[in-house]
């Protein structure tokens, strides 16, 4: 089967890929994008792709509200063929969820 990759740039397969999510999650979408392209310009060398799978497939897990035993059933459902896939195509994103995460966490008084 032919799967292409996922385009973010594009509407119709961002619609896809949130469907179900709330404003405030395409929103946080939207600043993580933002936070990548500046990991990209602070950073000279940095790649989402060095970001650890399991960061990244629990960062998904929680944005899609969805246990891990359908992980892959909810990528697929969402056009994404498989968890693995998703993974790979959410990368990107989480730089700006981890760095989203210890504001908060400061703002909170955390560590």
């Amino acid at each position: 089967m032919f799967h292409p990759p996922v385009d973010l740039r594009d509407e119709r397969a961002v619609a896809l890929l949130l469907t179900g999510e709330s404003q405030q999650d395409r929103q946080a979408i939207a600043r993580y994008a933002d936070a990548l392209a500046q990991a990209r310009r602070s950073r000279p060398g940095f790649s989402a792709a060095a970001v650890r799978e399991e960061v990244t497939r629990e960062f998904l897990l929680g944005v899609w509200r969805c246990p891990e035993r359908e992980f892959d059933a909810e990528a697929s459902s969402r056009g994404l063929v498989s968890g693995a896939s998703a993974v790979s195509a959410a990368k990107r994103l989480v730089p700006g969820f981890v760095e989203e995460t210890k504001r908060t966490e400061a703002a909170r008084g955390g560590h």
